[in-house]
């Protein structure tokens, strides 16, 4: 909002000169005399039409004059516009000072912390000679500042000097927004928001959007900010994908964002345990907003032992800002899956035997010091009994003719706790056994298996029809990524198996015949799973046990069965963390202590039943880094772990506003009252020159002038000239005595 004053108002008085010319005009009006003339009646009606004319330039000379004598006056007041709200107002000042400590404010691009030069600048304006009457602090990042605006400049100065760089988002628009709010009700003359920060996009980007600000009508905006040009290439986001297991491959993929205005070339390095696994990766990314200034880097790792593991993606090449050019990961790599073959007998040929090719793809190794994910043993259909079930993550029935009492309760049970059961379906299967062992006498859930199982369809031979399949749930964890070709899972022939009738609650197929009937259904049960396979696992009814999917499909049902394959434990900074040790302890064994990335001290952290055991809470984390804690006293603890704190993510693109553009963008919005400059002093001069105001005289003058020349236009084109009364028309001339 822009107000209006002037250098001598008294002068305003001359506004009532425009009033003269209509004075003028109606002294002066005298109607004359009509007399009738004859000769001249022909001449009425021409002359109507002029008289007309006439008037229309009549009055507006009349307006012309009455402008002309009102400018003049308002010119020789001096009209003198500046910005409402005079921030020269005499130390009667209310000012917010949001202090932008993120961690982009860490960036050192001529050698001194961005920060620190803010939390110096902040300081100073606290305690300089014009300091303001009421002040409050706030902090992008928060850990410190909040309440209301004192007095007590002292204690904010206190706050500033002990601001520390937080590691989480910067709540820019947020807290800006308080701003506003506690400013609404202050009562001195000027009301100012001073933001020493960088300018970064990301957070600036919401400030625009601000309604808050650009609809207050009496705040200034004071942004100070640096304009070094800053060089930095920073890690901003850590995916982790494959399975936390012992033999199991894990892909790393970090993404790497420049914010540098010229090509970068950076190497990175890979860490587990503080210990480099594997050669260094060169990357080239384009200057920042360029395409190419976003680039990733994929690091493949296996563990080879079970536990807590930690590490991190470095960049090696140093720049501006040092704390994004690391992203730690934190995980507990699971055990080998153990997995139980349930055999329905050999047959006369080995090739048919029924467990011949899911121990191949279980455990394909005889060698135990082969590195390999799951562990399998194989017994009997008869020898199987709970006691099998043992520390055992799957089961597979392999054409198990029928189930006795105890062997179906104990496989109910498995399930429920959380194990996996798969079935595949033979010659001997008994269809009466398996519906009343795994569906009449099971009611919960519709039953054990997807649904009651009909009679067996299909001829066997070398000149029996075989059907294909026709869909293969492709997303699902057991198929995803082993082809790049839907057709290449759909080549499954299959000649006899057994029909199913869906139970209302019934699975998901995941892999469908060409006739529409399902051959692999997967449904959940308790805490576990359960897939039937309507085909056999020997090759005697269909080629699934050939198929190249097979294998890696009973590979990965025995990984997924695992209930902790593997947790990632890795955190923002500001997260709260959930600590739930893994063993087994009672609620007396003593509490959580926790180590810190710094080593050197150590917290204790309460723990609380829950109905899935011990659960601690901690929510200091603030510092970047790997945390370690464990529980129980001694030397060997009941339990242990890790967690990865990270900063921000986003946080690490670093491109920013330049000072005009912000500016015009912030005007665009209807807000005029913003300064930015790289110091305070900066742009407390730009705002009092914007305060001096901007004098009209000049430009009235010329109007005035350009007035006159329209004014001596208009009064030739009616005859008038100065000086001269006007020619008295010859009809009227002859009218007279």
């Amino acid at each position: 909002m822009i107000a209006l004053t002037f250098a001598t108002p008294l002068l305003l008085a001359g506004l009532a000169a425009a009033a003269i010319p209509f004075i003028i005009h109606l002294l002066s009006h005298v109607r004359a005399k009509q007399v009738r003339f004859p000769t001249l009646r022909f001449l009425r009606a021409s002359m109507a039409r002029t008289a007309r004319r006439r008037r229309i330039q009549h009055w507006l000379l009349l307006i012309l004059r009455a402008m002309l004598l009102a400018i003049l006056a308002i010119a020789v007041a001096e009209p003198i516009s500046r910005a409402a709200g005079d921030w020269l107002a005499d130390g009667n000042v209310a000012a917010v000072v949001v202090l932008d400590n993120s961690y982009s404010m860490a960036a050192t691009p001529d050698g001194a912390s961005r920060f620190e030069r803010a939390r110096g600048e902040a300081g100073g304006f606290l305690s300089g000679d014009d300091r303001p009457a009421l002040a409050a602090v706030l902090s992008t990042a928060g850990g410190f500042g909040g309440g209301e605006p004192t007095d007590r400049l002292e204690r904010l100065r206190e706050e500033i000097s002990g601001a520390r760089i937080r590691y989480g988002p910067a709540r820019l628009a947020d807290r800006v927004a308080d701003a506003v709010s506690m400013l609404d009700g202050a009562a001195p003359a000027r009301k100012d928001i001073y933001v020493f920060s960088d300018l970064q996009r990301s957070g600036f980007e919401e400030l625009l959007e601000l309604r808050d600000l650009t609809e207050s009508e009496d705040i200034n905006l004071f942004v100070i900010s640096p304009d070094e040009p800053v060089r930095n290439v920073g890690i901003s986001d850590l995916e982790i994908s494959g399975r936390r297991i012992v033999d199991s491959p894990v892909t790393f993929t970090a993404t790497l964002v420049n914010s540098s205005a010229t090509d970068e070339v950076v190497e990175v390095s890979f860490r587990v345990d503080g210990r480099a696994a594997g050669p260094r990766v060169r990357r080239t990314l384009r200057a920042a907003g360029q395409t190419g200034s976003r680039t990733t880097v994929r690091f493949h790792h296996t563990f080879r032992q079970p536990g807590p593991a930690s590490g991190a993606v470095v960049i090696e090449t140093p720049d501006d800002l040092d704390v994004d050019n690391i992203r730690r990961f934190a995980l507990r790599v699971a055990d080998r899956s153990q997995a139980v073959v349930v055999g329905g007998g050999a047959t006369e040929s080995r090739r048919l035997d029924a467990v011949a090719m899911p121990r191949l793809a279980l455990d394909p190794f005889e060698d135990r010091a082969v590195p390999w994910p799951v562990r399998s043993r194989t017994v009997t259909a008869e020898a199987f009994d709970e006691r099998t079930l043992d520390g055992a993550d799957a089961v597979y029935f392999c054409e198990v003719a029928r189930f006795s009492e105890p062997q179906a309760r104990a496989t109910e049970r498995f399930v429920r706790q959380g194990g996996t059961a798969v079935f595949f379906l033979g010659p001997e299967t008994d269809v009466d056994n398996y519906n009343q062992r795994f569906m009449q006498e099971v009611p919960e859930a519709g039953g054990l298996l997807p649904g009651r199982l009909g009679g067996a369809v299909g001829e066997i031979g070398p000149d029996a029809p075989a059907v294909g399949l026709d869909w293969v749930d492709v997303d699902h964890p057991y198929f995803r990524g082993l082809y790049e070709n839907v057709s290449d899972y759909l080549s499954v022939l299959v000649q006899r198996r057994f029909g199913v009738a869906p139970s209302p609650r019934g699975g998901r197929t995941l892999m469908r015949l060409a006739t529409g009937e399902p051959l692999l259904i997967e449904k959940p049960f308790g805490r576990g799973k359960v897939l039937l396979c309507t085909t056999g696992s020997s090759t005697r009814w269909s080629k699934l046990p050939t198929h190249p999917v097979f294998l890696p499909m009973l590979v990965r049902t025995a990984i997924e069965a695992r209930t902790d394959t593997g947790r990632v434990e890795n955190y923002l900074a500001g997260s709260r963390v959930s600590i739930r040790p893994e063993t087994a302890v009672s609620d007396d064994t003593g509490p959580i202590t926790l180590t810190p990335p710094n080593g050197q001290t150590q917290r204790v952290v309460e723990t609380t039943p829950t109905a899935e055991g011990l659960e601690a809470t901690f929510t200091d984390t603030h510092r970047p880094g790997i945390y370690g804690w464990q529980i129980g006293t001694g030397d060997e603890p009941l339990d242990e772990g890790v967690f990865a704190v990270n900063p921000y993510g986003e946080g690490c693109d670093l491109r920013a506003f330049e000072p005009d553009e912000f500016i015009r963008a912030m005007r665009a919005r209807g807000f005029e009252r913003v300064y930015v400059a790289g110091t305070r002093a900066e742009a407390l001069a730009t705002a009092a020159d914007a305060a001096e105001g901007r004098n009209w005289w000049d430009l009235l003058i010329a109007a005035v002038v350009l007035l006159l020349v329209v004014e001596a236009v208009v009064a030739n084109r009616r005859g008038e000239l100065p000086g001269r009364a006007p020619a008295a028309p010859e009809a009227a001339r002859a009218s007279s005595p």
